[in-house]
């Protein structure tokens, strides 16, 4: 009977040590995890920053184009504005 008690008593210390082994590893796992998510957040932000960047130098040379077209618009239909209502408002 001693011996039973005995190697329960075992069996038990050895699941408690498996388990805060366990436990260490897992603690370890998603520090690491914590670790890549940050990291993928950071990329993520420097990712989209870049994007807004260009963005806003695509709208920029748009509106210099669109600009440079609604500038040259008077200066090809001159005295024939008038017939484009839309023209002939600018003109005058």
């Amino acid at each position: 009977m001693k011996k039973v008690l005995q190697n329960r008593t075992e069996k038990i210390k050895n699941d408690i040590e498996s388990a805060s082994k366990d436990k260490e590893d897992a603690a370890a796992l998603k520090a690491e995890y914590d670790e890549k998510l940050k990291s993928i957040e950071k990329e993520k932000e420097e990712i989209l920053a870049a994007a807004r960047k260009k963005a806003q130098k695509r709208e920029a040379e748009i509106v210099e184009e669109a600009n440079a077209e609604a500038a040259r618009i008077p200066a090809v239909y001159g005295k024939y504005a008038f017939c484009v209502p839309e023209l002939a408002e600018t003109s005058t």
